[in-house]
């Protein structure tokens, strides 16, 4: 059977410095706290925590299983880093947005958030009472589950199967 060969990558959070200087436009993929404040992973203030849902920061990961894949021919890539869900940039915000115009009817968000208009409201605190909360919850959830699933598709693909 022989040696299989891995490899780690982080797939949540970025060195902002190295990042920001190859890649100019991830400040977008930047998850930011209530304040517009990137959020660091921990006390550690040189990584950032990267929104993995956001489009640009998905393309540079496929590039990342495509070299590791085919260039350099490991068997397998292991993502790490998941526990940071939507945040307050523009990207999750819009997303937000989406999510409650899918799930609520007009009636349903007049009822619910007082308003059928959802283009200007924002992510809730996760300090607010459980009803909102709840909503905050299930959108995280399927958030993190749709990055979870994203590499599948790709890994699988002709291109990637082919050695």
């Amino acid at each position: 059977m022989g040696l299989r060969v891995g490899c780690y990558t982080s797939s949540g959070t970025i060195l902002y410095e190295t990042m920001l200087a190859e890649h100019p436009e991830a400040k977008d993929w930047l998850t930011l706290d209530r304040s517009g404040k990137p959020v660091t992973w921990g006390p550690l203030y040189y990584r950032y925590w990267a929104n993995r849902r956001h489009p640009g920061f998905r393309a540079l990961l496929r590039e990342v299983v495509h070299f590791a894949v085919v260039e350099a021919k490991v068997d397998l890539v292991h993502f790490d880093n998941y526990g940071m869900g939507p945040s307050y940039e523009p990207y999750s915000v819009n997303q937000f947005r989406e999510y409650l115009k899918k799930k609520y009817s007009p009636e349903e968000r007049m009822r619910r958030f007082g308003s059928m208009e959802m283009d200007h409201c924002s992510r809730p605190h996760r300090l607010l009472p459980r009803t909102d909360t709840m909503v905050t919850r299930s959108l995280k959830t399927s958030s993190i589950s749709a990055a979870k699933r994203w590499p599948t598709p790709f890994a699988n693909s002709p291109t990637m199967g082919a050695r």
